[in-house]
């Protein structure tokens, strides 16, 4: 999978839990106006603080405060997505019975450590179906591939979608960095953004899900059209994460320039509007920088760039749930002062993806 278009695909359903807002359209727009929620862990002691200063410099994280703060590891994450889920279903007026035509995919937490040790199989994915209430899906699958995980799992429900396969699709990704061993974990690895390590990210949580389905079966049945899904983009960066090397920034590049070629776009497009992964480390952060210098043009005019770490934290798996929720509630409140939306997302396993959204007109 390299360059992609996709053929007509809608979303016509948004839910989404995090630290901003009630739903999606709230959250998003908390984003986009830079309101940041972040708040002081006094529970977890990062390594090399000094003792009793915890109070005084508690690391920062984004919580969803809808959760109880003292439910941990994976039953954490399963509430998350009930969340997210629910609130899919309530607002799309989605029905039980569509199930049977329906497929179901879900990003899941990257494999590490701590998620390693914990269940995390198909029948997480039949739990979190059973506490939303919905059942007999035609067909459900998930990924572990952490910040492109969300998109991974889009491509597949498009294919299905495309084929005449499935009436709907239903694709969620979930995370949390705020369980205690997961914390302990990134703090190990200098990946926690503490006083003793600037180049870290600020941990979060959340989760999203969106409903997809063609334009001629969300006209057949009066759906609101939320935003097209308009092309995507593929590729690998061979230095990795865990390489201990700096980014190429070919991998990022390439699925870029994937868009452009699909869309058969020449070198002087300008992407008036991004939407990223960036986390606040500086392996991504130069990573986008040598993407600049390559495609400087498509760049340079940028009126809108947001990055929601910087508002609820790094989210992992529901990472490409959020940029999609973002940039689908400015294409719909008219903010935007153009008709698309580019979005990206890196992920550490080195995978990069791609992905342009279109406003949706009769």
């Amino acid at each position: 999978m390299t360059g992609k278009i996709f053929s007509n695909i809608a979303i016509t359903g948004l839910g989404v839990s995090s630290s901003l807002g009630v739903n999606a359209i709230q959250a998003s727009a908390a984003i986009r106006a830079g309101i940041k929620t972040m708040t002081a862990h006094n529970n977890y002691q990062w390594l090399g603080c000094p003792p009793g200063e915890e109070d005084s410099v508690a690391i920062n994280i984004c919580p969803v405060p809808t959760l109880d703060s003292f439910v941990d590891g994976q039953e954490r994450i399963c509430q998350l997505g009930v969340s997210a889920l629910s609130q899919l279903v309530n607002s799309s007026q989605f029905k039980s019975e569509w199930c049977l035509n329906t497929g179901l995919f879900v990003a899941l937490p990257e494999t590490d450590k701590v998620i390693n040790s914990w269940s995390f199989n198909q029948s997480f994915i039949e739990e979190l179906v059973e506490r939303t209430k919905l059942n007999n899906f035609k067909l459900s699958k998930y990924n572990q591939f952490g910040s492109t995980g969300f998109f991974y799992a889009l491509s597949e429900a498009t294919d299905l979608l495309n084929q005449g396969s499935l009436d709907f699709c239903i694709v969620g990704g979930v995370d949390s960095f705020l369980l205690k061993e997961r914390l302990e974990l990134i703090d190990k690895q200098w990946r926690l953004k503490t006083p003793r390590n600037i180049d870290g990210f600020t941990p979060g949580e959340g989760a999203a899900s969106i409903l997809l389905e063609t334009v001629e079966h969300a006209k057949q049945r009066g759906a609101k059209i939320f935003a097209l899904l308009d092309a995507a983009g593929f590729a690998i960066e061979e230095n990795t994460f865990a390489s201990n090397k700096n980014s190429t920034g070919k991998g990022l590049t390439s699925a870029i320039r994937d868009v452009l070629e699909i869309k058969e776009l020449s070198l002087e497009h300008i992407f008036d509007h991004v939407h990223c992964s960036l986390n606040g480390e500086s392996y991504y952060a130069s990573e986008w920088a040598l993407v600049k210098s390559r495609l400087g043009k498509q760049f340079d005019e940028m009126k809108g760039f947001t990055h929601h770490a910087s508002s609820c934290g790094e989210l992992g798996a529901a990472t490409g749930g959020m940029l999609i929720a973002n940039a689908t509630s400015a294409l719909l409140s008219d903010s935007l002062a153009c008709d698309e939306a580019l979005l990206w997302t890196s992920a550490d396993n080195g995978q990069r993806m791609a992905l342009n959204l279109r406003k949706y007109s009769e």
